[in-house]
């Protein structure tokens, strides 16, 4: 096997790691609210459930906006901290 074809290999599979299964992000969802006080089945549950998907969604649409900004600004890397 070539260098590049290992590094693609390896590249992969880092970033496959960096993946959260949509089971496992909504047992920790759960867990959360859980954690908050509110027991399933009821509408402060699914509230909460709901909640934590808007914010990691938002969250999400901001990082890719971050993407198409430049990262300079007129000032420097200054205006970004």
């Amino acid at each position: 096997m070539s260098r590049t074809h290992l590094f693609l290999v390896l590249a992969g599979l880092t970033l496959a790691g960096c993946a959260i299964d949509p089971a496992e992000q909504r047992a920790m969802d759960i867990a959360q609210c859980r954690e908050y006080g509110m027991r399933p089945g009821t509408e402060a549950f699914a509230n909460c459930r709901m909640t934590l998907d808007v914010e990691r969604k938002r969250e999400r649409s901001r990082r890719l906006d971050d993407l198409d900004r430049p990262y300079w600004g007129p000032y420097g890397p200054y205006g970004r901290w």
